[in-house]
Formats: C-alpha cells, sequence, structure tokens
C-alpha cells in the first residue's frame, strides 16, 4: 500500500535526521503499562517504513 504524509513544519527536522526512528524507540521502550506487542511491532514497522520512505 502506498500513503503519503503531510509532515508539519515543525517536525521536517527531525523527519530528514533519521524518519522519526530515534522518538518511535523510545515509545518502544516507553510502552510498558497500556501497549502491548502489537503495538510495539507496529512502531518496529513504522520505523522500517519511515526508513524507505522519501519526498515526493
Amino acid at each position: 500500500m502506498l500513503i503519503q504524509l503531510n509532515i508539519p513544519p515543525e517536525f521536517e527536522d527531525e523527519y530528514n535526521k533519521d524518519r522519526f526512528k530515534e522518538s518511535l524507540q523510545r515509545l518502544i521502550l516507553d510502552a510498558n503499562l497500556l501497549a502491548g506487542n502489537y503495538e510495539k511491532e507496529t512502531a518496529r514497522f513504522l520505523i522500517t517504513a519511515l526508513q524507505d520512505s522519501k519526498e515526493v
């Protein structure tokens, strides 16, 4: 599936730096009380998908 995302200007630097990888990894580590394996797997998937993303 191909999707297009609009990244707000205040998040462009983070997208360009590491495609939100660091933020998503922190969420995975902090997801102990409410999130389960499915949410952590979703975050890992997003890391991979965003690493392969490109600007249009």
